[in-house]
């Protein structure tokens, strides 16, 4: 048998006590290189090469123990802290939204029922499933996103004409779809590493036609999130040197274009958009028009207690319904605050806190390159959305939020997002088994086989990945 066959087979005897199979192939090559190098220092000590192979794998040690420690360590990471949080959140928000709104009786219904089953089935298909998948296809999850918003918007457009009810279904799905943008910016991200200058534009390009959607629907929301997240995505790719040693220069590519379109956006505002952005700056303006659910906002949080109910403000004293619309799906914070106390809104913000914070500390451990990618944009999507939230209950204007994550009322939001944070937590999971895709431009280092190397008497040109 030829060393490098004695090698393997140790190897493949290491593996077979590992029950965690998708942990066996990095285990594998993990002991061949050792071995390798092994079996090379002792033959630059002057052994043959048989009898150096035969000393690096003696050295080693037996196969099955081997074999049995490292069962021990390359086990899947259950995330059952995260995992609890997650259901905290959903069993939270359905808890107070029916017993505190007053569109809480409304909002149980059978869809409502089927979608939080459909939420929880998302949850585990993505926490169980293959994350690796995304980098496997990477351009398939790229174009898949986009012909599915395509064929929700056509449809919409279509039905409209026809069927207002259900033209306005395939409509409002659109900006739940714009959730999904930041992970398949981060796919095609993916695809980029190493390509330097170019590759830092054609991220660049990627993420524009997630932004025209979001103009054509139009999502103000989904517009920001997409945005946002692709910068912060990319700023950090930049900074752990997927593009090359050129940090300051590639930060510059993506900031500077960025800064003068944001100016020149500001500078061609038209009369009636800079009337509409003074009015959400100073809703005072129109307390009755535009402004009013900001202002409305503000009366009641100022009457709010520190726990226990508010005293409603005299000008709505006699109002048949509560002042502002949307109890349990954009002003549910609000009306929590209201009814509740501040209290209670610190500690339903403390989980989502907690949960955020133990996150990122997650995303940036991860050494898998598409494992960080993938955890970070879906963790991006999350905040953002929360921030947002929170932004608006508390009377701050600018734009209506999308949802708060899991907890207020919103079924295609909460499916979208119970499934993103299965994947998130699927790379927690499993994220150390993750085989990045070598490279095939410059500016990263090449972490396979050299081009040519003789092993076993064999000259062995190797043009894989090349």
């Amino acid at each position: 048998m030829q060393p490098f066959e004695k090698i393997t087979e140790y190897s493949q005897a290491v593996c077979r006590q590992i029950r965690w199979k998708k942990a066996r192939p990095a285990v594998a090559r993990e002991i061949t290189g050792h071995l390798l190098d092994q079996k090379a220092a002792y033959m630059r000590e002057g052994a043959q090469e048989d009898a150096a192979a035969e000393k690096a794998i003696a050295q080693m040690g037996d196969p099955i123990e081997v074999g049995a420690q490292l069962d021990r360590i390359h086990r899947p990471r259950p995330q059952w802290g995260m995992l609890l949080l997650t259901l905290l959140l959903v069993a939270a928000g359905a808890c107070l939204r029916f017993f505190l709104t007053e569109d809480g009786v409304r909002h149980i219904s059978g869809r409502q029922f089927w979608a939080l089953v459909l939420g929880l089935a998302a949850l585990a298909a993505t926490y169980l499933g293959d994350f690796t998948l995304i980098g496997k296809y990477p351009k398939a999850t790229y174009y898949g996103v986009l012909t599915m918003v395509g064929l929700v918007l056509m449809l919409g457009w279509a039905h409209a004409h026809y069927s207002f009810p259900t033209g306005r279904l395939f409509w409002t799905l659109a900006p739940y779809i714009s959730l999904l943008f930041p992970l398949a910016f981060a796919a095609m991200v993916y695809t980029q590493r190493g390509r330097g200058t170019i590759g830092v534009l054609l991220c660049g390009v990627s993420i524009l036609p997630f932004l025209l959607v979001c103009l054509v629907i139009p999502n103000l929301i989904g517009f920001l999130m997409t945005a946002i997240s692709g910068l912060v995505l990319l700023f950090a790719v930049i900074e752990r040197g997927w593009f090359g040693p050129q940090k300051l220069r590639n930060h510059l590519l993506v900031a500077l274009p960025t800064a003068a379109i944001v100016l020149a956006a500001a500078l061609n505002l038209s009369a009636y958009h800079a009337q509409r952005l003074a009015a959400l700056l100073h809703p005072e303006t129109d307390p009755l028009g535009s402004g009013y659910i900001t202002v409305t906002t503000r009366n009641l949080l100022a009457q709010a207690k520190l726990l226990g109910a508010g005293t409603l403000p005299q000008q709505y004293i006699g109002m048949e319904r509560f002042p502002l619309p949307g109890t349990a799906t954009d002003s549910f914070l609000t009306y929590l605050i209201f009814r509740l106390g501040w209290l209670p809104f610190a500690a339903l913000m403390l989980v989502f806190g907690l949960f955020i914070a133990w996150g990122f500390v997650k995303c940036f451990r991860q050494k898998s390159e598409l494992g960080f990618l993938v955890s970070v944009s879906v963790l991006l999507t999350f905040t953002y959305q929360v921030v947002n939230y929170v932004r608006f209950n508390l009377g701050i204007p600018l734009s209506a939020p999308l949802s708060l994550p899991l907890v207020s009322y919103g079924n295609t939001a909460l499916v979208v997002n119970l499934g993103l944070i299965g994947l998130m937590l699927s790379v927690f999971r499993s994220g150390e088994t993750a085989e990045d895709t070598q490279p095939r431009h410059h500016g990263v280092p090449r972490l396979s086989l050299p081009l040519i190397q003789w092993r076993d008497k064999k000259l062995i040109i190797d043009f894989g990945g090349r």
